[in-house]
């Protein structure tokens, strides 16, 4: 499969921050990637006989969203947050109800304290299948993932990949491996999974390698700032 680089021009990928301060420059594109996130992921806890578990205020939580744009439409989004698995605070965070002391322990045991996770993966049903001009967008953003713990300077990245979506089996293609495997949160059959520096690699389908290297080098990242300020707080 070869791709235009017309096609792959037309794609980009901006970040804003979960909490934008007054004044952002990108507030038209945060309230669309809210609606975006908000109709995506209603729709998939309400199929799974759970939309009791889903929380809107889990938007606001995030440091970064990422939105994969083509020309002006969000056509994908992931979002990150950083955590220090030291914390107590983050022990009780709702967000870990999805990991198990098993998982905390096979960090610990390689010396990880600082993860970002990678969380609300989703693209659009138009662009969920590949085509001869555009790969799989769901395995580039799981590159960018990848890509992103290591620009955080954390130990690990972490999360929790869906089965039946093949999420869990995309993630390992970048070097993710699977820390506990069949775990049942929220009516999702998932794999705790975790990407450290030295398992990270390059994704075996050129194309797939190719646009997320590129997307990744030309990205705009406007959640920077935020996320910077926190810690230097």
């Amino acid at each position: 499969m070869t791709s235009t680089p017309s096609e792959l021009s037309r794609f980009r990928l901006v970040s804003v921050p979960g909490r934008p301060g007054r004044d952002f420059a990108w507030a038209s594109l945060y309230d669309n990637a809210y609606e975006f996130w908000k109709a995506f992921w209603s729709e998939v806890y309400g199929q799974a006989g759970s939309p009791q578990s889903f929380v809107k205020e889990d938007f606001m939580r995030q440091d970064e969203i990422r939105c994969l744009l083509r020309d002006d439409e969000i056509v994908g989004m992931q979002t990150h947050t950083a955590f220090d698995l030291e914390r107590p605070a983050t022990r009780d965070h709702r967000y870990f109800a999805f990991y198990t002391p098993e998982f905390y322990a096979a960090l610990a045991a390689r010396g990880v304290r600082h993860v970002s996770s990678t969380e609300f993966l989703a693209v659009a049903p138009k662009w969920r299948r590949a085509s001869a001009e555009v790969p799989a967008l769901f395995e580039i953003l799981i590159g960018c993932s990848a890509k992103d713990f290591l620009a955080r300077g954390m130990d690990a990245g972490i999360g929790c990949g869906r089965r039946d979506v093949k999420v869990s089996e995309a993630t390992t293609r970048w070097g993710f491996q699977k820390i506990q495997e069949h775990v049942v949160r929220r009516n999702f059959e998932c794999d705790l999974v975790a990407c450290f520096p030295e398992t990270i690699r390059r994704h075996p389908d050129f194309e797939i390698n190719r646009w997320t290297e590129e997307l990744w080098n030309r990205r705009l990242d406007a959640s920077v700032p935020a996320v910077a300020a926190r810690r230097a707080a």
